[in-house]
Formats: C-alpha cells, structure tokens, sequence
C-alpha cells in the first residue's frame, strides 16, 4: 500500500504544469544612444543672394545675373539637404 502511495504522489507530483512565464508587459526599452556630428558649415546661413538693379538688362547680364544667383543658390540648397539627412539620423527618421 505504501508503494502505492509514493508511486500516486510522484506521478501527482510530476503531472502539474510548469508556471508560464508572463509577457513582458512594462518593460521600457532604452533608445541606442547615437552620436551625430554636424559640420559648421552645414550649419551656416545662406548667403543673400544679389539683387537686380533698376534699370535696362542686356541679355549678358542677365546671364552674369543668373550665374551669380545660381551657385550660392545650389550651395545654399546642398548644406540644406545635408543638414535635414543629419538631422533624420539623429532623430532616428531614417
């Protein structure tokens, strides 16, 4: 009878299940720290560009006119865009 007993017990022993381990519910994971470095330069003001002056153009200066507008103008346009990129990839907006 003994034997009975230590044989239910072990096999009551043994069928019970294992706690289930719960879902991580308030758990807040940390943000990776990046490190972004931004040139000066791209950070620097755009240059004002030049204004025309009040009087009669010839077709050569308004191309001189238009090269003069134009490089700053691009300059200006490409630290912009480098600037919004550095910008995204440090506020993880990639």
């Amino acid at each position: 009878m003994i034997k009975y007993l230590i044989a239910l017990l072990l096999l009551v022993g043994c069928a019970h299940d294992a706690p289930k381990q719960k879902p991580l519910e308030d758990v807040v994971l940390a943000p990776k720290d990046t490190k972004v470095n931004v040139p000066k330069e791209t950070l620097r003001e755009c240059d004002p560009l030049p204004q025309l002056e009040n009087r009669a153009y010839t077709e050569a200066d308004v191309l001189a006119y238009m090269q003069q507008v134009i490089t700053p103008y691009a300059d200006c346009k490409a630290r912009k865009r480098d600037a919004d990129r550095i910008l995204k990839k440090a506020l993880n907006n990639q």
